[in-house]
């Protein structure tokens, strides 16, 4: 009768031994790592995908015909200024994008703000119209915040920390003026300011 038990135990450990492994979970940092390279990723991937202009011999006179402007994206009727950056004594990011610490040319005031309630560290990166990295600004902030940036061509991610940690992300134009750019609980990155987002 002593033998009964002592096989259940042997029984049941054997069992267990069997049942499914635990997922391994990634910490935030990994999160937050894997979001900026895939970030960039997907902008490489974006610049490679644009054709390029192939010129084609002409057979005749060509005539100047003019270029409708009243229907097309604000990013292709005023294209912004270029971004002159200066040398910055900052490390390098994976992708060669560097800091943004100075620059010459025009800039814009943006506030910062967000919805969520919850602390945001946010990344702009700055592109060229070839779709080159002309550098990036990083802030961190969780109550409205007024920064001055060069106008350009950005691309916005963010990762809000908190109870709910979650990533947003977004892509605009910034022009002279004032702007507010705002993380919206729904992942978006908008801004905001004269007649954007619906110009």
């Amino acid at each position: 009768m002593n033998r009964i038990p002592l096989i259940l135990l042997v029984l049941g450990l054997l069992l267990s031994a069997c049942g499914p492994k635990a997922a391994p979970t990634m910490s935030m940092v990994d999160i937050q790592n894997t979001a900026i390279v895939m970030a960039f990723t997907m902008a490489a991937e974006t610049i490679q995908a644009i054709p390029t202009a192939t010129p084609i011999p002409p057979t005749e006179t060509p005539t100047e015909t003019p270029f409708p402007t009243a229907s097309l994206p604000l990013m292709l009727t005023t294209p912004p200024p270029t971004i002159v950056r200066v040398a910055s004594t900052s490390t390098t990011s994976s992708s060669g994008c560097q800091p943004l610490v100075n620059w010459e040319g025009k800039t814009a005031k943006l506030q910062l703000k967000t919805d969520t309630k919850q602390q945001v560290k946010l990344s702009l990166t700055a592109y060229a119209p070839s779709g080159e990295c002309l550098g990036y600004l990083y802030y961190t902030f969780k109550s409205p915040m007024t920064v001055s940036v060069p106008l350009g061509n950005y691309s916005a991610f963010a990762w809000i920390e908190g109870k709910k940690p979650f990533q947003a992300s977004g892509g605009f134009t910034i022009t002279p003026g004032s702007w507010d750019l705002i993380v919206k609980n729904d992942t978006r990155i908008i801004l905001q300011g004269g007649c954007s987002p619906n110009c």
